[in-house]
């Protein structure tokens, strides 16, 4: 069969041969057998030290998502022992958003 093969791509335009090699290395790339892949095991607290700073705000609320943490503290968790509670938010009043 390879010989069969190999006068076959001789017939070939130089452009389609070319062709034809990238298109075999691109399958043997793609199908043939990997080689061996040695991974570094993981080591905990590889990264101490790191991270070399972090603003002291960090976990503050931000003021952009202010009207939405307030909806989604007033609509999207009801406190079941509150049922005739009413908030004083300013959203209170506000119809419910859809889930």
């Amino acid at each position: 069969m390879t010989g069969a093969l190999s006068e076959k791509i001789k017939t070939l335009p130089p452009l389609q041969q070319q062709e034809l090699l990238d298109f075999a290395e691109y399958l043997v790339r793609k199908y043939g057998k990997p080689g061996p892949t040695k991974k570094k095991p993981r080591k905990a607290g590889s990264l101490k030290g790191f991270l070399l700073y972090m603003a002291d705000d960090f976990d503050a609320p931000l003021d952009d998502f202010k009207e939405y943490m307030l909806r989604s503290a007033v609509y999207c968790y009801p406190c079941p022992f509150a049922a005739g509670h009413r908030t004083s938010s300013p959203l209170a009043a506000a119809p419910p958003r859809p889930v």
